[in-house]
């Protein structure tokens, strides 16, 4: 393979994985401020549960997804994620 093709190859790769990356993390804040937009803002603060000391909204809006893009970020290094040792 020459130098030109092999330097093609790894662009193509990082580029993929840039995507990749980048429509995650927009689902990620989309998500996010979303849920806590919805279900904090406006809200009267007797209505607000706590969730092991943490405010509902907080909980699902932002601990949850946090939890869920750690989860995939690791699935997706370890286990997706292709190397450019080809």
């Amino acid at each position: 393979m020459s130098k030109n093709n092999k330097t093609r190859q790894h662009y193509l790769l990082c580029l993929k994985e840039f995507k990749v990356g980048v429509i995650v993390t927009a689902i990620y804040i989309s998500v996010s401020s979303a849920i806590s937009y919805f279900l904090g803002y406006g809200r009267d603060p007797n209505t607000i549960k706590l969730i092991a000391g943490i405010p509902d909204w907080v909980f699902w809006g932002v601990i949850i997804p946090w939890v869920l893009i750690v989860l995939f970020t690791t699935i997706y290094g370890l286990f997706i994620m292709e190397g450019d040792e080809k």
